[in-house]
């Protein structure tokens, strides 16, 4: 088994974490989880999924901007746009460097 799994947002790893626990694995003592995206509805998860912090405000403004762009028929390559985010660290994780118990 792993010790940690990335999930591709934080509804995915509250799911996970439900079914590791029916597993009677502990986390974070036993396997981190960590999700993408910083938004669960409340009342899903009953410990904090540490997460990556998407900046929604930058991806919306890249967004627009390429969209005005050809909507405007100027020439702009295809391709990958990175926005900048933050992990944010809540109780889904070990703390680096810490032993488990």
């Amino acid at each position: 088994m792993p010790t940690a799994f990335v999930c591709n947002c934080d509804l995915t790893a509250s799911l996970l974490i439900k079914h590791l626990r029916k597993l009677n694995y502990r986390v974070p003592e036993d396997i981190s989880v960590v999700g993408f995206d910083n938004y669960l509805y409340p009342g899903l998860s009953d410990i904090g999924i540490t997460t990556y912090d998407v900046n929604v405000r930058e991806m919306v403004k890249k967004s627009i901007s390429i969209l005005l762009d050809r909507i405007n028929h100027v020439k702009i390559k295809p391709g990958v746009r990175i926005v900048q985010g933050e992990i944010v660290y809540k109780e889904s994780v070990m703390p680096p460097n810490k032993d488990k118990t």
